[in-house]
């Protein structure tokens, strides 16, 4: 095929097509024409190659109001109740600190009580729903949204509409402009500086906001990021187009640089679901579905500083490495692993909780004396019945001078709760949670961890020679 008709394209194409000839462009670009659909390879391909298409665009045309592609852009707009009125001014740069750019007339109009600006008409949008958007918007240096009542600008700066009103400060806009023009470092350095601004936090923000998004098909939920992966790895200093870079750096949605912290993401606002079909392992946020978020506490948060601990992941990919799809992968780890006791029916208030009745956060108790030993939070719900969790200390955090003065701790140990691979499992487990320990029990201290042989560790003089022994396993 050589070409398509204008009049076989559906509405949205159409208006896009209108839309970028009135701009004054000469290339349009649109997925669903530009990839090939019925081919696995070609798909795989263009999406790791998304980042160099949105970020290399002139301006993105985003169907933000429409629903499906017969609506198209162009809405029909409501009509402004009132007289306008043109109020001569002298127009300036930067908001009146910059130089005369000479007279200009402003329209004064009456705007709707209803009105509600970006946060109604663009972020709950139908579109900005979709995990692929998220992706897309992010990567866009300009976007132009045809929305419900009216168009608005999006660029690294500012938010604009046609009733003329600009915003520069916005939730959405902020995570932008960082991704677009702040200068990040590896975690490594930054936290060798005392600077934990990195591309893990960064990331950690990016996961947050995605995961609130809904996805057609559950296997997209890592492809869906691959753009971003790209950018963020150029933005370090990287080849991206290299593969064994990709693979030194990234695993299943973490930066290897960090694992101690993006591990540790947990449940936001309830549990999340598990796809019929394996498409990550465990211990990535990719594995579930639903949305999920990291705790400031992980900024300030190291691994044990003991020698023999160590965590690594391996990931085996079919296809290209970011779009592929996973068909094994593991975390090894070495690092302190000890019993406690989940109980369901003991909430654990963490910080300042309005909901009682859907805390998510349970007790842990010490299985020999049940003292309380912190919380955690499952990720598939909290379950009805008390059971026995693995605990692996994976970090520990500084205590802010709020958790100093009010809580009166000294720190936490950040751990990764773990249940038994399978039954006759040895030293193998999968994630099924995270919490935090009170860094002034020195619970990982008093006891021996648990070990392939514990059942054979009776005597008092036996546990005390396996105390502080690093147990070795692997996450899947």
């Amino acid at each position: 095929m050589q070409q398509i008709p204008f009049h076989d394209l559906s509405k949205t194409f159409k208006d896009a097509v209108v839309a970028t000839r009135r701009l004054g462009l000469q290339y349009l670009w649109i997925d669903s024409l530009c990839i090939i659909q019925d081919s696995e390879d070609d798909w795989r391909r263009e999406a790791a190659s998304m980042a160099s298409v949105y970020n290399n665009a002139v301006v993105t045309i985003a169907a933000t109001a429409a629903k499906e592609s017969s609506q198209g852009l162009f809405m029909p707009h409501q009509k402004v109740s009132g007289e306008r009125v043109e109020v001569p001014y002298n127009c300036k740069e930067r908001r009146g600190k910059g130089k005369d750019l000479g007279a200009a007339k402003m329209i004064l109009c009456h705007r709707s009580t209803a009105y509600d600006g970006p946060d109604k008409y663009i972020e709950r949008s139908p579109l900005n729903q979709r995990g692929w958007v998220f992706q897309e918007r992010l990567l866009s240096k300009r976007t132009l949204h045809f929305a419900e009542n009216q168009i608005f600008w999006e660029c690294n700066s500012l938010f604009a509409s046609e009733d003329g009103t600009i915003r520069d400060e916005h939730p959405e806009l902020r995570l932008k402009q960082e991704f677009q023009t702040k200068k990040i470092r590896p975690w490594s350095s930054a936290a060798e500086e005392g600077d934990r601004s990195s591309e893990i936090e960064l990331w950690c923000r990016i996961v947050e906001e995605y995961t609130q998004r809904s996805l057609t098909v559950d296997s997209d939920r890592l492809p869906a990021l691959a753009g971003i992966t790209m950018a963020m790895l150029e933005k370090l200093g990287f080849e991206p187009s290299n593969d064994d870079v990709i693979r030194e750096n990234f695993a299943a949605g973490l930066w290897k640089s960090a694992l101690h912290v993006g591990i540790l993401w947990q449940a936001c606002d309830g549990q999340l679901r598990r796809p019929s079909e394996y498409r990550a392992p465990s211990w990535s946020w990719a594995a579930l579905e639903g949305p999920v978020r990291y705790d400031t506490w992980l900024w300030s948060s190291d691994p044990p500083s003991d020698s023999d601990s160590s965590m690594f992941a391996e990931v085996q990919v079919e296809g290209e490495y970011l779009t592929g799809r996973i068909k094994k992968a593991y975390l090894d780890l070495n690092c302190m692993i000890k019993h406690a006791t989940y109980d369901p029916a003991e909430k654990c208030l963490v910080g300042i909780s309005v909901d009682e009745a859907n805390m998510p956060s349970r007790a842990l108790f010490c299985p020999e004396t049940q003292r309380r030993l912190g919380w955690c939070v499952l990720d598939e719900g909290t379950g009805v019945e008390k059971r026995t969790v693995c605990c692996a200390l994976i970090s520990r955090s500084k205590p802010s001078e709020y958790v100093r003065r009010y809580r009166n701790l000294n720190g936490t140990e950040n751990i990764l709760v773990l249940d038994r691979k399978g039954s006759s499992s040895v030293n193998e487990f999968v994630r099924i949670g995270i919490g935090q320990i009170d860094v002034d029990i020195d619970w990982y201290d008093l006891e021996t961890p648990v070990e392939t042989n514990w059942d054979l560790i009776q005597e008092p003089e036996r546990r005390q020679k396996w105390k502080n022994r690093w147990t070795h396993v692997k996450v899947f």
